[in-house]
């Protein structure tokens, strides 16, 4: 008995010692994990609805995919109207664009669903592995207007943060011409 108790021992301490923490990687029941980010669209469509005539309504596109070759990706970015118009290459730290992501618990938000239609709005998508996440809010919702949640908060800082990080990255003209292309998130 005493040597099955000692054998049993050394094994638990063996268990113990050998454990390596397992990293999810496209697996089925496997959480999500950031590791596993293939792409990221941001869309940005900022000003007030109706548009004022006398404001500046900024839109943007920007695009992300396959950084695990080179982690200092260039993005695209296309900026519709204001300004800078045109379709642009936009040096991003693919690394610093996650972990804004995982600050704020991206995989965990879920904002109120908000039907407000023919306004301008922020949309975040996501692919991780073949599974395609995407979280839009509009631009501008009156707190009264819904019952506010910390998830619906920490979108709306998600999103700002992100716009921060995109406004302040550094941009190469490729084309006077923004591109609204569909990217094909399959080949990704």
């Amino acid at each position: 008995m005493r040597r099955f108790a000692i054998f049993a021992w050394l094994m638990l301490v063996g268990a113990v010692l050998l454990a390596v923490p397992a990293v999810a990687r496209c697996e089925n029941g496997a959480p999500p994990s950031y590791d596993d980010i293939r792409a990221i669209k941001f869309e940005h469509w900022d000003c007030a609805s109706p548009p004022a005539t006398n404001r500046a309504c900024l839109r943007y596109v920007m695009f992300v995919s396959n950084w695990e070759r080179d982690q200092d990706q260039v993005a695209e970015y296309s900026q519709f109207n204001v300004g800078a118009v045109g379709h642009y290459e936009l040096s991003v730290d693919a690394k610093a664009l996650i972990s804004i992501l995982q600050r704020y618990d991206f995989f965990e938000l879920s904002p109120p669903n908000v039907l407000v239609t023919d306004t301008p709005y922020s949309a975040l998508t996501v692919k991780r592995c073949a599974v395609v996440t995407r979280i839009a809010m509009p631009a501008a919702i009156l707190p009264a207007t819904l019952k506010m949640s910390a998830s619906y908060y920490a979108t709306m800082g998600l999103l700002g943060t992100l716009d921060e990080f995109v406004r302040e990255a550094h941009k190469r003209l490729l084309s006077p011409k923004p591109d609204e292309e569909d990217w094909d998130w399959d080949s990704i």
